[in-house]
Order: C-alpha cells, then structure tokens, then sequence
C-alpha cells in the first residue's frame, strides 16, 4: 500500500489501522461526501439546457461499429475501470519489485511469475470493492451520470466477469508454484496441528480457493441460458456472496477495509427496500382483464413519500404466490392524474405472472384480498422528457406500460398548461397483438381524444396484428390455486418511500459510514482478541471475522434512521372489510359488457359472445419503425430547436422492437435520443 505508511507513525503508531485509515481517507470518505452531494443535487430542479444536460445526451448515444455497438456512457466507465486496474497493477507490481530487490533475491522468470500472481489477488480486491455497487438499486453516481438501475445492473455483470477471471489468474500461479513443487495438497487444505504460521498460511490458501469456487459457480449460474430458463438457481448461488465475502477476509487481512464503502452502500439500500415494504401495501383493486392481463392498483402516501416519476417501476412480493420471489413491473399510471394510488399491468407470461392472473379471478369470486407486498420507486426512464419540444413514444404490447404513465403525465400537464409543455409534440405510437391491451387503456385514449380531436399536439397511431377477440377471463392452463386466506385482520398501510427528504438522505450516509468504521477500527485497533502481548496469535481467524461482524454491525445503525422516520397509517380490519365490500361492488359494475354503452365506436370487439364498441382508429398492419420516424424528421424539419435539443425518443416493449428502434434512430446522427428500460437479471 506504500511503504511511507507502514510505521503507523501518523495514526499515533498503530501499524495494524495504519492501512485501514489510509483506505478510509481515498475510498471510504470520497464516497461519503459523493452521496451527500448528489442527494443535494437530486433535490435540485432538473436542467433543461447547459453543459451537463449536454454531457448527459453524450453519454447515452451509442456508437454502432461492427463488433461494437455500446454507449459513451458504458465505454467512458470501462475505459477508466480497466485504466484504474491497469494503475494498481503497475504500482503494486513495482512496490513489489522494490521490496524483493531491497532483500537481494534475484528476479527470475520464476519470482516474476509468483510476484505477477501475488499482484493480481490486488486487482482482484479492487474489483470486489466496485462490484456490488451497481446492483444496488439507488446508485448514486450513475444516476447522476444518466445510468439508471435497469440499466446499470449489466455494469454489475461485466465487471463480474472481470473479477471472476482476475481471482482465476491470481490462482494459477500459485497453482503451478505448488504442483511443480509437489505441494499441491499440502498447500491447499488447511492445518490444524502445524505451527500457528503455517497453519495461517493453509488456511488462507484454502479460503481463497473456496472463495474461487465459489466465484465460479456464481460465474456459471449468471449465464443467460441459467438465468432465464433456471431463474432459482441464479438466485440462490448469488447467496454464496456471503461465503465470499467470510472467505475473503480470511484470505487477506484488509479486505473487509476494501469492501466497506460498498456494503455500506448496499446496507443503506437494503434498509431502506425493507423499511418501506416491511408491511404490505394497500391494495384498492386486483382485476383480471382480456388478453391475461392482470391489473393492480395500490394506494400511496400524499406528499414527496409517496411522489413518483413516470415510467418508474416497482417489485411486487405476494406471499401467496412465492413468499421469497420479488418481481419487477412498471407503473402504468400518471402520477399527477392519480394523486393517491398508482396503477401496475402485468401480462402473463411466466409461472408467477399467470399464477397472479388466476389469483385475480379467484380474488373477485372469494372476495378476499392477498397481502401484496411493494418495494419501489426505481428507475429515471422519463425524467428528460420535459426538455424536449418533440417527443416519439413507441411502444410494443402490454411492455407499453412505461410508456403509457410517460403519455399520461404529459396529457396533465398538457391540460394543466405547464410552461415547460407549451410547444411541446408528441407522436405516440404502439403495436400490438391483442386488442384486449388497447381496450385496457382506452379512457387514456379517450382523453388524449377529448383534450386534442384535431391531433394537432398529440398524435395516436395503433398497429394491430390480431384478431378482434378480446379472450375470455379464465384461469391459466396448469395453474393450480389454494383457497384464500382471511387477511382482514392483518394491517396494511399506502405505500412509501422511505428517508425521501435530503435530510434523511445526508443522516442515513453520515450514520451508515461513521458508525461502520468507527466500529471497524474500534475491533482493528491493537487487535483485542489476540491478548494484551498478541500472544494469542491463533486466534487470528476470530479476529478477522469480529472485524466483518462489527463493519456490518456499524452498518446496520442506518436502520435507526429509517424506524423514526413517521409512518402513514396502517389500514385497519374495519377499513379493509369496508374495502371489500366496496371492491365487489366496483367488480360488479366494470363488467366489459356495459363498459361503453354507446354505438358511436368504429372497432366491434367480440368478448364472451358479446360485441364491445372500440371508437378508436386502428391500422391493420405492422409499424414500421422506418418509416415512422422518417415521418416525424420530415414533419419536424423546420423546427430548428432540434439542433440543439434533438428529438426525444422513447421506447418500451420487447428487446426486438428496441433493437430495432436503437439501429433506425442511429440513421439519423445524432437527430434521437433513444431511452428505454431493459429489465435483464
């Protein structure tokens, strides 16, 4: 770490914190002040113009090239990941060099090879240090660099990858050290009747082995054809983090110092995502719709607690369904219209998704409403919106949703007259399969209608492919219910976010690293459970340990901040069976038969034997991307704002239909700024 350091002479002779308060000062305290500016900035209007919104545009473009087609924003990141590696590596390999030429040994290709695999378990540590903090779903420096989390966790993935191979290559020179030694054996199992250094060394070479293999199965288990078809095996093997992270610090002494910004980062985010969907969420309405389509409606705390973006997602638990599983959705709602509740459409497509269709059937035939259990607001999809002049949404079936709450928020303010929306125009245009999807959403379409019948702001193109009927509303083949359980007595509360103000925000990261390492280095410092003397020194492994414990220990004190914050009121057994009664009632009368009773629609839909009005135009035919948005260039081609703003272009639905957006918008240098969700774990 630098040899100027080593005699603790500027900790008051503490050699064994004089690292730990080196790494504090570079790492840990430049995250700390980091998190309490950017929750000051968060709170800050956003920038319509100027250097940084010009940054940020940067930052999202793409570069399309014929092996590589990444953004500036995933290239900037990389570049200076693997530049920050390739710095540590350097000094740490020429420290080394330093210190073996001081004890006269000479360098030969053998020491070159031992010293090129002690220098990489370094760069394995660094990488260890950043790995975690992606995956955490408030990432504050790359939301402040226009990542959000839906995105920012391939960062996570990548940088995975990166570290699974350096712990690999910090192995194998020690590997091939052993076996050309004929020590293989005895060098990788542990000890426990050597001599107390021996025994140290066997026991951290075989917790760096374990943490390898552990690190592999991760690796193995995180490729796509694992993840998505054996989701549960992904799961659970990222649990062996844990044993990581315990094997980790066997294996070298400073690295629970490494990893403290990041596990305080991800204990803040951990806090803060049980905090707020500890107790279950009130449920207004649970309806299964046309098209397996189950829409779910959720009250929400007044105020900023309860304030969301839109096109921001949230993750449902329904312990009914899966008690572990937690599953992500997007708000389909406008948060201005809505002022109390927000509104999530999931399309059955899975096992958990067509178990939740059927649930809603079985909830509006027993009149018993499930606990659903909420943890949200994510994502920064939408913010950017406002500061365009002209807008093109695209959207492909039920994944419109995002889209959707962008198109509604932008109808109120619209119809609010916000300054911010004078000039502004829209084009929102959306493909389907099934007409059920467009009925869904047919008072939006009706109000876009009534606010604007000459289409000269907001313009509607509907693509369908299907046919004209719209399903029955039946229970999913292969999907099997149990009987409802009787949750009247059990209370819910509107949903909210937790420690929401800039306050909270700057205390939880005050607490959470201040307590951290004041813990950390109170158990470091003079190493207490090796004796007054260090006579003890078997007791090293304990030592260690105590240090991890008492860093998450500190951690944890965040969760003082997040218990006194006020809570909205819980829902008691007499409002929830004033609910139901109300629910049934509101079942009753939304029946699809009597939804539009007037006979001025140009669509016949037909559901269950019965003819629907759908007043909507709607083109048979595919949307082609092409020429949409050569449609809208040539519309907008003399708005000159453009060269300076560019037109903003959002886009939800299958990977496919963003795919195929990202390379027709990237025809246009520069004339789009695609943004869009992608949900891949």
């Amino acid at each position: 770490m630098g040899t100027k350091f080593e005699s603790g002479e500027w900790v008051g002779g503490h050699r064994e914190i004089a690292e730990f308060m080196f790494l504090f000062l570079s790492i840990g305290l430049p995250t700390l002040v980091a998190g309490v500016a950017l929750s000051y900035a968060d709170a800050l209007p956003p920038v319509p113009k100027g250097v940084y919104r010009t940054f940020v545009r940067f930052l999202k473009k793409k570069i399309w090239a014929e092996y590589l087609t990444a953004t500036y924003s995933e290239i900037f990141c990389f570049t200076f990941f693997f530049a920050m590696n390739a710095i540590w590596f350097a000094a740490n390999y020429a420290d080394r060099v330093k210190k073996v030429e001081e004890t006269g040994d000479k360098i030969d290709s053998k020491a070159r090879w031992q010293m090129l695999g002690y220098v990489l378990g370094f760069n394995a540590v660094l990488c260890f240090s950043v790995l975690i903090i992606p995956a955490t779903r408030n990432c504050f420096w790359m939301i402040s660099m226009g990542v959000d989390y839906s995105h920012g966790i391939k960062y996570h993935r990548w940088i995975g990858i990166f570290t699974i191979f350096m712990v690999l290559c910090h192995a194998l020179p020690y590997y091939k050290q052993w076996l050309a030694a004929g020590t293989f054996m005895k060098s990788s199992f542990p000890c426990f009747d050597c001599e107390v250094e021996e025994s140290k060394r066997r026991l951290q070479n075989f917790s760096g082995q374990l943490a390898l293999l552990c690190c592999l199965i991760i690796g193995l288990t995180s490729l796509p054809v694992v993840r998505r078809n054996y989701y549960s095996f992904f799961y659970c093997a990222h649990h062996l983090a844990i044993v990581v992270v315990i094997c980790g610090v066997l294996h070298f002494s400073s690295f629970v110092m490494w990893m403290y910004p990041a596990v305080c980062l991800y204990a803040i985010h951990r806090i803060l995502a049980f905090s707020q969907s500890r107790v279950a969420a009130e449920v207004v309405e649970m309806e299964a719709v046309p098209g397996e389509v189950t829409r779910l409606v959720f009250r929400r705390s007044p105020g900023k607690a309860g304030h969301y973006h839109a096109g921001q997602f949230v993750y449902l638990r329904i312990p009914v369904l899966s008690k572990a599983q937690w599953h992500p959705f997007t708000i389909s709602s406008s948060p201005i219209e809505y002022e109390d509740t927000f509104t999530v459409h999931v399309k059955a497509v899975g096992k958990w998704t067509k178990s939740l269709y059927g649930l809603a059937i079985q909830v509006r035939e027993e009149r018993k409403v499930p606990l659903v259990y909420v943890d949200g607001f994510y994502g920064k999809m939408s913010d950017d919106f406002q500061h365009y002049p002209v807008l093109l949404l695209v959207a492909g079936g039920i994944g419109a949703t995002p889209v959707i709450s962008i198109l509604g928020k932008i109808l109120d303010c619209f119809r609010n007259n916000d300054p911010a929306f004078e000039k502004t125009q829209v084009y929102f245009q959306w493909t389907s399969r099934e007409i059920g999807i467009f009925h869904e959403f047919e008072p939006l379409l009706d109000a876009i209608e009534e606010f604007d019948p000459n289409h000269t702001r907001i313009r509607v193109r509907l693509c369908f492919t299907g046919d004209q009927h719209l399903g029955g509303v039946n229970i999913p083949t292969g999907i099997t219910l149990k009987p409802l359980d009787d949750t009247s007595g059990i209370p819910t509360r509107p949903f909210y976010q937790s420690s929401r103000s800039v306050s909270r925000q700057v205390c939880l990261f005050i607490v959470t690293f201040l307590a951290s390492f004041i813990s950390l280095i109170m158990t470091r410092c003079n190493y207490p459970l090796l004796g007054t003397n260090r006579e003890k020194q078997g007791r090293w492994p304990l030592q260690r340990l105590m240090e991890l414990v008492m860093m998450l220990v500190g951690a944890s004190a965040a969760w003082i901040v997040a218990v006194t914050e006020p809570k909205p009121r819980s829902v008691s057994r007499v409002d929830k069976n004033k609910f139901a009664t109300q629910y049934t009632e509101s079942c009753k009368r939304s029946d699809f038969g009597d939804r539009h009773p007037t006979s001025c629609y140009s669509q016949t839909l037909s559901f269950e034997g019965e003819d629907i009005q759908f007043k909507h135009p709607v083109c048979r035919s595919r949307l082609n991307i092409r020429e949409s948005l050569a449609d809208v260039v040539k519309e907008q081609s003399h708005n000159h704002q453009l060269q300076e703003t560019g037109i903003g272009l959002w886009v939800s639905g299958p990977m496919g239909l963003i795919h195929n957006v990202e390379t027709e918008a990237a025809r246009y240098a520069g004339i789009y700024d695609v943004h869009y969700e992608e949900f891949q774990m």
